[in-house]
């Protein structure tokens, strides 16, 4: 009995040592010594656009595993770019060379709208392609294409473009829970482009030939955009107080006075967006406006009495608008209005013959405008 129990523990110490030897760790492969490197970057002007480090991720979502490495590691290297084009829009190169330097091939990516965030995905698909070897990237050597390969192990060796989700899901970060006197941390980048946009800015501006010593005042215009082409904006200002000393020519000199001019405008413009320069719009318009001139006269003789002008004016106009940090941007405005409309203050002099003319609105003027705007939502 006791010969018997002594085998079957040996038995069971000899499946316990073969249980805990099979049980080990297998040995870790050693990590890839190589693989693409990754670069990407925003020329001036394409600053809203998406970052390098989101760029990469939107890959590696799509791959579905981490791939770029150090450049001092790098098989090849991935270089891309993203400027505004002249033409309007932006447009996106990727380059793929080897550490010498050597170019492999480049794709250029355009878009002529101006929301170059609708890029993000185009751009992470074509990369993605490009290093698992498919014909709608950058085509690279047969030894390159056999090297990334190996690299992924026994993952699929193409990337079929028609298989991928539309949008590759953004990274989750995660946020830190609510806290009293918490400030949400601010977007770097627009919104997509929607079929309208919307903007309200506020600034002053100058004119000629509307007081006697040129017209300054205040600003206000709201702008409505549609797909970024054409604009309409509708606006007003005020002119600040200025008062002009009226001196009688005649040799009697009775009718010496002053007169208090004062002005409001409203006017209304359409636009179309000719160019694109520095990331913001150059437009071309038309504008018209209309105000009223209020004139007090004092002093002429113990009369005074008050006097509103209506006015009108039409003419071209440019604006450029350039974004400053999302959702601000400045506007400057010039144009060169033709009155329709002059109102001209008279008075007769005493023996009332002589004509005397006290002011008169300039038939063409000059007009610009200084504005800091903000993009409504």
């Amino acid at each position: 009995m006791w010969v018997r129990s002594l085998h079957a523990g040996a038995r069971v110490l000899l499946i316990a040592l073969c249980s805990s030897s099979s049980a080990a760790p297998a040995r870790a492969e050693p990590a890839p010594s190589a693989g693409p490197s990754f670069s990407w970057v925003r020329l001036p002007g394409a600053e809203s656009c998406i970052a390098q480090a989101d760029l990469a991720a939107r890959i590696e979502a799509l791959m579905r595993r981490a791939v770029f490495v150090r450049p001092a590691d790098a098989l090849i290297l991935v270089e891309g770019r993203i400027a505004p084009s002249p033409d309007g829009g932006f447009e996106a190169v990727i380059a793929v060379s080897d550490p010498a330097g050597k170019q492999f091939g480049e794709r250029v990516l355009p878009m002529a709208s101006g929301a170059c965030r609708a890029l993000d995905d185009m751009v992470a698909l074509v990369i993605a392609v490009t290093l698992r070897g498919s014909a709608s990237g950058v085509p690279l050597p047969r030894e390159i294409s056999a090297q990334l390969e190996a690299l992924f192990g026994d993952e699929p060796s193409t990337l079929d473009p028609s298989t991928l989700p539309a949008r590759a899901p953004e990274p989750q970060r995660a946020e830190p829970a609510d806290q009293p006197g918490r400030v949400p941390a601010r977007s770097e980048s627009p919104p997509q482009q929607a079929l309208f946009a919307f903007g309200l800015d506020v600034g002053m501006a100058v004119a000629t030939g509307l007081q006697p010593n040129g017209t300054l005042g205040p600003a206000a215009r709201l702008r409505v955009a549609w797909r970024d082409l054409i604009v309409v904006s509708a606006g007003g200002g005020l002119g600040v107080l200025q008062e002009e000393t009226v001196y009688d020519p005649t040799p009697m000199a009775m009718l010496d006075g002053v007169l208090e001019l004062r002005l409001w405008y409203a006017a209304l413009s359409g636009c179309i967006v000719a160019a694109r320069p520095f990331g913001g719009g150059l437009e071309l318009c038309a504008r018209f406006a209309i105000g009223e001139l209020r004139s007090k006269a004092t002093g002429f003789e113990g009369f005074e009495r008050s006097l509103p002008q209506l006015w009108s004016e039409l003419g071209p106009e440019l604006n450029m608008r350039a974004p400053l940090w999302w959702p601000l941007y400045v506007r400057v405005g010039l144009g060169l209005p033709v009155r329709l409309s002059q109102p001209e203050l008279v008075y007769l002099s005493f023996n009332e013959r002589e004509r005397v003319s006290a002011f008169e609105v300039a038939r063409v003027g000059f007009m610009g405008e200084l504005a800091l705007g903000v993009s409504l939502p």
